[in-house]
């Protein structure tokens, strides 16, 4: 789902091929997302009207439609999630054009609100990350102090972030 420049179109994969169904609320790129192809959610992403900025819209995917609902409470880009459709946790991004703008902001989502969680020990953007919100990880990415992608690796436990392998 979205892409850029920001579209609000959604395609499904049957197992061989894609097929158009029920469009994003919302057009933008670069937002974090997670769940499965009948119940998922997004958040955030980078809406480029004049002038660009970062977003916290939300909106959940049912399978057929998708849906607004509450917001995050730090508009972002660049982020990434992990968890399932009714425990996620949404991580770091970028607040916006400009430097310094990586941010090391948690955010969970328990189905119906988002919660300011234990932040990342250093700020990321443009990361991946795999998990459930009890055990997780997030690799590479980059921050406003090393422009350059890292390796670096942080791991969640349930209750704290540390250095993992690199």
């Amino acid at each position: 789902f979205g892409g850029n420049p920001a579209v609000a179109d959604t395609e499904t994969y049957s197992g061989t091929d894609y097929s158009e169904v029920n469009n994003l609320t919302t057009g933008r790129y670069a937002l974090g997302g997670w769940g499965t192809q009948t119940s998922a959610i997004t958040a955030g992403g980078f809406n480029p009207p004049n002038p660009p900025g970062a977003t916290n819209f939300v909106e959940q995917y049912n399978g057929s439609s998708w849906t607004e609902t509450t917001e995050v409470n730090t508009a972002r880009f660049d982020c990434s999630s992990f968890g399932t459709y009714n425990a996620m946790k949404l991580v770091g991004g970028a607040t916006g054009p400009g430097s310094p703008n990586t941010t090391a902001f948690v955010e969970d989502w328990n189905g119906s609100a988002w919660t300011e969680t234990t932040d990342l020990p250093t700020a990321r953007q443009e990361h991946s990350s795999w998990g459930i919100t009890t055990a997780g990880a997030i690799v590479g990415g980059s921050n406003d102090s090393t422009p350059t992608m890292t390796n670096e690796t942080l791991e969640w436990d349930g209750s704290s972030w540390s250095e993992g392998g690199d």
